[in-house]
């Protein structure tokens, strides 16, 4: 179990709530589908997306911020929804499961820069985001390893294989504002080559959620569970320490430090003075919005209701221990990005647009605290906003 420090300095003023790969090293090539093979022009083309196809007779769809908004296959808006990508500009999109098998399930399928040794484990995991007008969520999201590719032109609705690319829980993934990660420690056979990426179960093998419809969507949902995936990624090894896919994962005598400054009254305050308090802190390593860093954004998204014309930068920080976490561990790299775009995501979610917003990402360069101690290390893994 791990233990939660808060480190808390001034006054408490809210109540009610509580915190109990290199790309070198990465053997998926394009992992985040930024580098296109051709022009991007309508839904189906995940084949545009260079070192991805389809395995089967009916393709799964790319999106691209590169692309024009009135296409539908933009980034982060888009026919299927609205959301940030976890890393650069673009994200896959896959049908995973059909009520009633009304629609037909697609995958997404890439070929490694070179086979697996034999008895070597590696470290596999993607993201992924449950697209906004999808009537459901489903568990049994995968990825499978294989030595030879899937090939068919048949519109098949299942690829039959015991997949082990999956949440060790098996949960349904009903997210739909923020990106969610399925990693495995995977032990190589021995010459795979190609992975894919979908469901692998049958309809009656995958469990399923309905989803009610969101306020603000346009239209009809559709009868499925369509998920965006992102940074897809395969990494030999040195230690299990390294593949550190859930937080049920770490040691126990792991200790999570978050540094809280909160004050009095922030609807007393003005847009400067509210602005000037809103900054976010984190815990090491961590993209996770605490309660209280919710509460802020809360706060701080009324506020720009109320106020229209307001918009903001978006500054992001990362510790040292973390940039150097992240060269040694893929996992861990782009912290500093990845607290922007949960801050973006989260705020899109309270109905504040994405264009009211830049973003600036500092990394370890700008400390808030140059003490080289727990407590300075808390400070700078943190968020702070600034008007444009």
């Amino acid at each position: 179990m791990r233990t939660t420090t808060i480190i808390t300095a001034g006054l408490i003023l809210m109540s009610g709530f509580s915190l109990a790969q290199d790309d070198d090293m990465n053997l998926v090539q394009n992992g985040g589908f930024e580098t296109l093979d051709g022009r991007l022009r309508k839904e189906k083309q995940i084949d545009i997306a260079k070192y991805w196809v389809s395995p089967t007779g009916l393709s799964a769809d790319l999106y691209h911020g590169d692309v024009k908004p009135e296409t539908g296959i933009g980034t982060p808006d888009n026919n299927m929804g609205s959301e940030e990508p976890a890393e650069g500009v673009a994200y896959a999109g896959v049908r995973m499961y059909s009520y009633n098998n009304k629609e037909i399930r697609t995958y997404i399928m890439t070929e490694l820069l070179g086979p697996l040794k034999k008895d070597v484990e590696y470290c596999v995991s993607f993201k992924v985001n449950l697209a906004e007008r999808s009537k459901y969520a489903c568990n049994n999201i995968a990825g499978y390893l294989s030595k030879k590719p899937f090939e068919t032109e048949e519109r098949v609705s299942l690829l039959m294989e015991d997949a082990e690319i999956k949440h060790s829980k098996n949960k349904i993934f009903n997210q739909t504002y923020n990106w969610e990660t399925i990693c495995h420690i995977y032990k190589a056979n021995g010459g795979e080559k190609f992975l894919t990426i979908g469901n692998f179960d049958t309809d009656g093998d995958t469990k399923y959620d309905k989803m009610r419809k969101p306020k603000d969507l346009r239209g009809a949902q559709s009868y499925d569970a369509y998920y965006f995936i992102d940074d897809v990624q395969v990494f030999q090894l040195d230690s299990v320490e390294q593949c550190q896919c859930e937080q049920t994962d770490i040691s126990k005598d792991e200790i999570e430090t978050i540094y809280v400054k909160q004050i009095i009254s922030k609807k007393e305050l003005t847009t400067d003075e509210l602005i000037d308090a809103s900054t976010l802190y984190f815990a090491d390593n961590s993209r996770d919005l605490t309660a209280v860093a919710k509460k802020e954004l809360d706060l701080l998204a009324a506020r720009m209701q109320e106020e229209p014309s307001l918009k903001l930068v978006i500054h992001g920080h990362s510790d040292a221990e973390e940039v150097e976490a992240g060269k040694m561990n893929p996992l861990n790299k782009y912290t500093a990005q990845k607290r922007v775009n949960e801050v973006l995501s989260y705020m899109e979610g309270k109905g504040i647009s994405k264009d009211r917003f830049t973003t600036e990402i500092h990394d370890d360069n700008d400390p808030a605290d140059t003490s080289d101690t727990g407590i300075g290390h808390a400070k700078n893994r943190r968020v702070e906003f600034t008007k444009q």
